[in-house]
This record gives C-alpha cells, sequence and structure tokens, in this order.
C-alpha cells in the first residue's frame, strides 16, 4: 500500500516538474527598465556561463540592410535579428538566433519574433539554425519571418520546450520585414547626428613598444563623450590597443557613453585589447557590459568595413553607408550594417547590448512583434485596397446636402422688403436670363399683386418662393 502511495506522489511531483519546464520564462524584476537608457540605476550584464534572462529587449540586435551570410564556425548572434536580404547559413554547425548559450541574456520578449529575414533563408547540409530555447528557468520560444522560403536542413523552434517548425512564417514577402519600414534612413539621420555632436577630447597615437589609441576626455561635464578619428590610424598592429582615458562615471556607477566617428571609406578595424580609465575592459570581467554598452563607433564614411581577429571587439558598430562588411571578431553592442554583411571565425559571437548614448533602437524600449499569424498575413495587402474606401468620396457627392444652400435662400424671407420690390422687379428681366428657372419666372406674376397691395399679400409671396428657392439666386 505504502509503494503504491510513494508511486502516486512521483508521478505527481514529476508532472508538476514537466509543467515547471513548459511554464515561459519570468524575466529579471527589474527588466520593465531599459538597462540602455544611460540614467538607470542599474548594472549592465555581463556574458554568462549560461542561458539566463536579465532584461527583455525587443529592438534589432542585428540589423542588415543587404544580405547576411554565415560562414564557418559563426556560432551565436544574440537577440532579434533582422535582415533585409537572403539569409544563407554554411557554417557546418549549429546557429543559434535569439537566444544563445552564453550572452548577456538581453533577449527578446518570449514567444515573440528573433529572426525576421525580407530574402529566402537557406540552411546548408551539415548546418543548423535553432531560434529559442529552453533554459534553466522555462523556455523562450521564437517566431520567425521569412519573405521567400525556407530550405535546407531543418530549421527548429522551441515552442513550450518542443522542437518544431509551426513558428516559421514564410512567403511572407515584404510583409516579413515590413514592421522596421524606414530603418535605413533613420540609421543614417542617427549617423549624421551622431558626426555633429561637439567634441570633448582628442585621439593621440602611442608607438614606443607596440601601437596604442589613446582617447582622451577634457570635458568631464559632458553628458556624451565625443572623439573623431581616421580609418588610416587603424593598421593592423601586432598589438592594437584601443585606451579610452578620464571617461566620467556616472552615478549609477556606469561609464559616461562615447561615440568615436570614424572617417575613411575602406576601414579596417582591429581590436585586441580595450582599457577605460587604465581597466581592462574586454575580457570577462565585471565592467565586460557596462563598457559594451557604453561605447558607439559611427561609420559614417565606410563603403567597406572588415573586422578581423579573434577578441571581443566593444561597443555598438553602426555603417549605414556599406556595401560588404566582413567581421571575424566577436561583437558586443547594437550591429546595425547596410549592404551584406559576412560573419565567420572559430566559434565567435555575437552579444546584445543596447546602447546607453542614444534613444530610437540603441535602447530596447520597445514592444515586443508578436509575429504574423497567417489569418492576418494577407490583411495588410486587403487594407491597402480598401482604398476603394476613398471612393466614398461618393460621400463627397452629398454636395447635394450642400445644395440646400437653397435653404439659404430663405433670404427670400428678405424680401419682405418687397415694399422695394417694385424697384427690384427689374430683376425680373435677369431671371428671364436664367431661363432654367423659366418656371419660376411665373412667379414674377404674384409680385404684381403685391404692388396693388403691397403689404397684405407679399405674404402670400411666401408661396412662390417656395418654387422660386428650389434655383433662382436671390435678388441683392
Amino acid at each position: 500500500m505504502k509503494s503504491k502511495l510513494i508511486l502516486a506522489m512521483l508521478a505527481i511531483l514529476l508532472s508538476i516538474a514537466l509543467i515547471v519546464m513548459q511554464t515561459p520564462i519570468t524575466v529579471h524584476a527589474d527588466s520593465e527598465e531599459c538597462p540602455g537608457d544611460g540614467s538607470c540605476i542599474v548594472t549592465m550584464p555581463g556574458v554568462g556561463s549560461e542561458i539566463t534572462v536579465t532584461y527583455e529587449d525587443n529592438s534589432p540586435a542585428v540589423w542588415v540592410g543587404g544580405n547576411f551570410t554565415v560562414n564557418p564556425r559563426f556560432s551565436e548572434s544574440e537577440g532579434l535579428n533582422v535582415i533585409l536580404g537572403d539569409m544563407l547559413v554554411q557554417n557546418g554547425d549549429l546557429l543559434g538566433i535569439g537566444v544563445v548559450g552564453a550572452g548577456s541574456g538581453i533577449l527578446p520578449t518570449h514567444g515573440s519574433v528573433m529572426l525576421a529575414v525580407g530574402g529566402n533563408l537557406t540552411v546548408e547540409e551539415s548546418s543548423k539554425v535553432k531560434i529559442g530555447a529552453p533554459i534553466p528557468s522555462g523556455t523562450i520560444s521564437a517566431v520567425a519571418l521569412i519573405g521567400g522560403k525556407v530550405s535546407g536542413n531543418v530549421i527548429d523552434v522551441y515552442d513550450d520546450g518542443v522542437e518544431d517548425t509551426e513558428n516559421i512564417i514564410d512567403e511572407l514577402d515584404a510583409l516579413a520585414v515590413s514592421h522596421w519600414a524606414g530603418f535605413e534612413e533613420e540609421l543614417i539621420a542617427e549617423s549624421v547626428k551622431l558626426e555633429a555632436m561637439e567634441l570633448t577630447g582628442y585621439v593621440k597615437i602611442i608607438t614606443e613598444s607596440w601601437e596604442n589609441i589613446e582617447f582622451t576626455s577634457t570635458d568631464g561635464s559632458a553628458a556624451l563623450q565625443v572623439f573623431n578619428i581616421n580609418a588610416d590610424l587603424f593598421k593592423i598592429p601586432d598589438w592594437g590597443v584601443f585606451e579610452f582615458i578620464d571617461i566620467p562615471i556616472l552615478e549609477n556607477g556606469r561609464f559616461c557613453p562615447i561615440v568615436v566617428n570614424v572617417y575613411g571609406e575602406n576601414p579596417v578595424f582591429f581590436q585586441s585589447t580595450v582599457k577605460i580609465n587604465g581597466t581592462l575592459v574586454n575580457d570577462f570581467v565585471p565592467d565586460f557590459g557596462n563598457a559594451a554598452s557604453a561605447i558607439l563607433w559611427n561609420f559614417l564614411e565606410a563603403k567597406t568595413l572588415n573586422i578581423p581577429g579573434t577578441s571581443q571587439v566593444m561597443g555598438t558598430i553602426i555603417a549605414p553607408y556599406t556595401d560588404e562588411v566582413n567581421i571575424e571578431a566577436h561583437t558586443n553592442g547594437r550591429l546595425y550594417v547596410n549592404g551584406d554583411l559576412t560573419r565567420s571565425g572559430e566559434g565567435t559571437e555575437h552579444h546584445n547590448f543596447p546602447w546607453s548614448g542614444g534613444e530610437w533602437y540603441f535602447t530596447c524600449n520597445h514592444e515586443a512583434l508578436e509575429g504574423v499569424p497567417e489569418a492576418e498575413t494577407p490583411t495588410p495587402t486587403a487594407e491597402t485596397t480598401p482604398t476603394a474606401e476613398t471612393t466614398p468620396t461618393a460621400e463627397t457627392t452629398p454636395t447635394a446636402e450642400t445644395t440646400p444652400t437653397a435653404e439659404t435662400t430663405p433670404t427670400a424671407e428678405t424680401t419682405p422688403t418687397a415694399e422695394p420690390t417694385a424697384e427690384t422687379t427689374p430683376t425680373a428681366e435677369p431671371t428671364a436670363e436664367t431661363t432654367p428657372t423659366a418656371e419660376p419666372t411665373s412667379t414674377t406674376e404674384p409680385t404684381e399683386e403685391p404692388t396693388e397691395e403691397p403689404t397684405a399679400e407679399p405674404t402670400s409671396t411666401t408661396e412662390p418662393t417656395g418654387d422660386p428657392t428650389t434655383s433662382p439666386p436671390p435678388p441683392r
């Protein structure tokens, strides 16, 4: 009897455990407050060794204005990925999208869109794409919107702990990426705005033992630290150290936001070491997340951009005019590039961090896109066709109702100045010209009777006014 009772209790506990495992994740207590806002009194998370959710973020972590090619062995792209062109995965391994094995944990909302591709999504043999994932505290499911067709190896989307493809919605055409319409123009505007910011310091190259590039602040009161540099200074040194000096610390303990405007059409951007105020920040140290979210690189003239190496490149990267971008290193921040993007590098990853120095999509204060339910996919075009509703300009034809300006003719009541109508009767001749109202001209006869009895019968003239008011103009 006891054994049966124990077995029953174990069955109950097992069922509870399964329910818990399939329950949607509960995010960090502070997740409603976007960590991209520099005024937040929160510490930006670093890069963890296990999947955890620190904050919700529904802004694009990666935006590509052209095609996106994944070569061996790029492995993870955290956050929402928006690709306007085609996406080709040929890394010969597993590619994680949205939720990754080791990242910042700043992730899109459970059940929302984590991948949007305007063209085709092709996954070659021996490669595999995973969108969303089960995590220790539950499951983060995802939606993928594909404008063209999906082909190749199976794409796994986790929905309540189950691997399937039900949340892959393809053949949406332009609708797949329509939610981010105008992004390119807005990106250009943000780049121009950042270039116009007043400089707050100077740049110096140190070449004594190895090449250091120093960015020294001379304005500790500035809310945004701004530097300019020519891309020619980004030679590929054996030791490339980027050091930011005298950067103010905010009241919340985070670094003041930094923007570096980079001039040059074909930069090669190599980082081996990044320091802020003497502290190494591009190793997995406590200030890793604070540094990644503080720095932005504005490649405002680049036509091509190459980022070699295997180090952790710190900060958001924007390149609004590029035709081609090749990245081998790890990236940490936002990655917004025009043209085609190619990622490669042994086990390299993109970790999602908002930029604390701006608004727009640099922050994560955006609502989740829950996807495009099949029933709603046709409605966008249907809504455009309802221009037929604009044809209800026929309703504007109710200008016929405006003809009730005839009611305004009740100025005929003003005709009670019929006493002088003897003088106004000459207007009867012009009304003859308005022959279309020929019938009313007969009403001019009644006006003769009033001339015999000026006041008594003019009131009867209100009868003729019933006919004339429909067309003849009132006397002047």
